[in-house]
């Protein structure tokens, strides 16, 4: 567990979820609760869509796929971000997991519309396909 006591900006925030990161051995042994606590604090003094859209995932990973697609289909977060691939990657991510996979497909098409980057969209189309098959 990382401790962060006092008045502290952005940055030890930051610092801290990384080392929450960092000290677990592997994803699975990631301490999901800490990071949303920190999250949840970070967003208290820096609000941002995507310190909530950060916020959302590590939540999914804490608490399932529903929730975290809860907090990242709040209003202000989704208005926000619609145009923002990473958003959309995340809630294909999460929509997967939770087994709706028509939601899903439809969610990885839109990340995909929206990069530019030749290596992402490969990516994303082999997610897409490999969970469409069954792979995933």
């Amino acid at each position: 567990m990382i401790l962060v006591e006092g008045d502290v900006g952005p940055y030890q925030l930051q610092a801290a979820i990384s080392a929450v990161h960092s000290e677990a051995s592997g994803f699975e042994a990631t301490n999901w609760r800490e990071i949303c606590l920190l999250y949840e604090r970070l967003h208290k003094i820096q609000p941002s869509p995507i310190i909530a859209l950060n916020a959302s995932v590590a939540r999914s990973f804490a608490d399932g796929p529903a929730a975290g697609l809860a907090a990242l289909e709040q209003p202000e977060v989704l208005e926000a971000l619609e145009n923002y691939q990473p958003y959309h990657v995340a809630q294909a991510d999460m929509l997967r997991r939770s087994g709706n996979t028509k939601l899903a497909a439809e969610a990885y098409r839109r990340a995909m519309r929206l990069t530019e980057n030749e290596v992402e969209r490969a990516y994303l189309e082999a997610r897409l396909a490999a969970f469409e098959s069954g792979g995933v």
